[in-house]
């Protein structure tokens, strides 16, 4: 499960969150600043690993062993797209499913029952989940993990990364962890909480942290 500032915040202010979180069976960093809070407290040289880069290793993997996947989510039609990439990046891939569930589908027993019943008859062994946080982790935890797929991950948005709706900050941008900044100069109205006042907060978390170690 990828984890970023944004969900580190989350699962500090929710109980129920950080336990989602903890009995994630891989938690990786997504994010310059998980991975530089990591150095910080801990000492540690933790590499950064993109969930889009994540998602596209493992379908690199999935083509070449014969794998199914499953994409879950999305807004509209970016699923679809997605697919389309990586059928074309990866001619092997075999996509068993495609879903992209209503509004609000978690909600209703009978629509939760459909998407289960889907992934249950296309019978993946990798489901990529994107419908947000902290959404995708609690279906992820309470539904998905009972279905025994053996690879669930929750990927945000990087169904409309892949399908090319968002660009991708170049390389030398990520290279010196300002990838967060090229995103906000992309989608400023949608992202300008989540990198001004949550970077904030998970830097006065941080600093907490040190203050309680230090002592």
């Amino acid at each position: 499960m990828p984890v970023n500032a944004q969900l580190f915040v989350m699962a500090e202010r929710n109980q129920d969150f950080r336990d989602c979180i903890n009995r994630a069976e891989i938690v990786c960093p997504d994010g310059f600043s998980i991975k530089l809070a990591c150095r910080w407290l801990s000492f540690r040289n933790v590499e950064r690993l993109p969930g889009v880069d994540l998602v596209t290793a493992l379908c690199q993997g999935g083509a070449q062993r014969g794998l199914r996947i499953y994409l879950l989510g999305g807004k509209p039609g970016s699923a679809e797209e997605t697919a389309n990439r990586l059928r074309a990046d990866f001619p092997d891939l075999t996509i068993s499913g495609i879903d992209c569930p209503p509004f609000g589908f978690e909600r209703d027993s009978d629509s939760l029952a459909s998407v289960l019943q889907n992934l249950i008859d296309a019978k993946p062994q990798i489901v990529f989940v994107a419908l947000g946080a902290p959404k995708q982790e609690f279906l992820m935890d309470r539904c998905l993990r009972e279905l025994g797929v053996p690879v669930v991950m929750a990927v945000g948005g990087t169904f409309e990364m892949l399908a090319s709706r968002v660009r991708r900050a170049p390389n030398w941008i990520r290279s010196i962890g300002m990838e967060w900044f090229f995103r906000l100069m992309q989608e400023p109205r949608r992202l300008w909480k989540r990198y001004t006042i949550v970077n904030a907060q998970f830097l006065l978390i941080c600093a907490r942290y040190a203050i309680r170690s230090a002592r």
